[in-house]
């Protein structure tokens, strides 16, 4: 965490306390998508969403372990 830095100033937590309690508020309030809302979300995005499996190019379900891929996740579906 970066905090104001000026000779004038006292670099610490109490000379600090705004731009901290604003990052610290942002960590508390963020809200982050869940895997669903996350390929659904690709899914309308750049295809479109099927009603079975077999007709699919790419299947997200626990059954073929997609929650469990983080690295692709990350790569494929988070960039």
């Amino acid at each position: 965490m970066a905090a104001a830095r000026n000779p004038a100033w006292v670099n610490n937590v109490h000379g600090n306390l705004a731009g901290i309690g604003l990052t610290l508020l942002s960590l508390v309030k963020m809200h982050k998508p869940n895997l669903y809302d996350l390929f659904r979300l690709h899914a309308l995005a750049r295809g479109k969403i099927v009603d079975s499996p077999a007709a699919a190019d790419t299947v997200f379900s626990i059954e073929a372990g997609t929650p469990f891929r983080q690295e692709e996740i990350a790569a494929e579906y988070m960039a």
